[in-house]
């Protein structure tokens, strides 16, 4: 699940010639090339990175020094995983938006802790499902004979998964649970909340969170003026509203 998260931007073929991409020297300096080699060792199957070392190109295990790290180098490993620095790119920025979010989920976690509020739920809260919950939080076809609590064991299951030693985050983890799956449930837009629902199937958290990007995207890119760019960054990511305006504002501007 991790590698598929990682690579959820490689689904396509490359940009056009007439392209204006990020290059592989420009995304080094940019980011660092600690930041690309761990890209890198993360996207690929065996965990591997290419390094250039007495003038030649050889593949390695494991994290090894930037210092060998070269856009020669990058270039060989974009090449061999079918990538190019553009998706890359826009994967970095998306790990980095996660991170931060994750960064207030703890804050507001800390701040909830020094209050000291104990965690109350409103029977009221969790609305009838539309689809059954099983097992880890699996959605599956049926629409028949769901419980609240098998919803609740579910989601009380992923925030145990989540902080097993950590009731207080468990708690906190849950009750985001809750709200996010009520928020899915309501959504009207069947196409989007199927994409959030492939991309993160057992974090509904997650799915809010890609819907409302997918969502706010998909209105931008009804917006736009320039058809010719727009036809290419539909050409480029069809079901993907997110990159289609990160491919338009690169080309646009």
């Amino acid at each position: 699940m991790k590698r598929l998260s990682i690579l959820f931007v490689i689904t396509s073929f490359f940009l056009s010639s007439q392209a204006i991409a990020i290059t592989t020297n420009e995304l080094l300096t940019k980011y660092g090339k600690n930041t690309v080699r761990d890209f890198i060792l993360k996207a690929s199957p065996d965990q591997s990175v290419t390094i250039l070392y007495n003038g030649g190109l050889f593949i390695k295990h494991g994290r090894v020094s930037a210092n060998y790290i070269t856009t020669e180098s990058v270039n060989n490993d974009f090449k061999r995983l079918g990538i190019s620095p553009e998706q890359v790119e826009a994967s970095i920025k998306e790990q980095k938006q996660k991170e931060n979010d994750k960064q207030k989920d703890d804050l507001a976690w800390q701040q909830r802790n020094a209050l000291e509020a104990k965690p109350e739920y409103d029977k009221k809260t969790i609305h009838k499902p539309e689809k059954t919950i099983t097992g880890y939080g699996v959605v599956s076809q049926s629409t028949k004979n769901v419980s609240k609590s098998d919803l609740k064991r579910s989601l009380k299951e992923f925030a145990k998964r989540k902080y097993p030693n950590n009731t207080k985050m468990q708690d906190y983890i849950y009750r985001k649970q809750v709200t996010a799956y009520n928020y899915i449930i309501t959504v009207k837009d069947s196409e989007i909340k199927e994409f959030s629902k492939r991309k993160y199937p057992h974090d509904y958290a997650m799915q809010k969170y890609i819907y409302d990007k997918q969502l706010s995207a998909k209105n931008y890119m009804s917006s736009v003026s320039d058809q010719n760019i727009k036809t290419k960054a539909v050409r480029k990511y069809p079901y993907d509203y997110f990159m289609q305006k990160y491919i338009y504002d690169k080309l646009a501007y």
